[in-house]
C-alpha cells in the first residue's frame, strides 16, 4: 500500500508541532535516520501503512509528554 495522504498530513502536522512550528525542522526530522525507528527515517518507516500508524502513535506520545512539561 502506498502512503495514505490523511495519515501523512497528520504525521507532518504533529512533527511540526513537536518542533515548535518549524516546518523545515519537521521535514529534516522526517528524513533523518532515527534510532527510535531501528535506524530508519520516520518517512521511510511510513511505508507500509502499518509503519505510518507507528510513526503517528510515536508522535502522539511525544507531543503528550512535551505538553505536560
Amino acid at each position: 500500500m502506498d502512503y495514505n495522504p490523511k495519515i501523512m498530513t497528520d504525521i507532518f502536522n504533529k512533527a511540526v508541532a513537536l518542533h515548535d512550528g518549524d516546518e523545515q525542522a519537521a521535514r529534516d526530522w522526517m528524513a533523518k535516520d532515527n534510532d527510535d525507528f531501528n535506524g530508519h527515517s520516520p518517512l521511510s518507516t511510513c511505508k507500509p501503512y502499518e509503519g505510518a500508524v507507528r510513526v503517528n502513535t510515536y508522535l502522539t506520545e511525544k507531543l503528550k509528554h512535551k505538553n505536560t512539561r
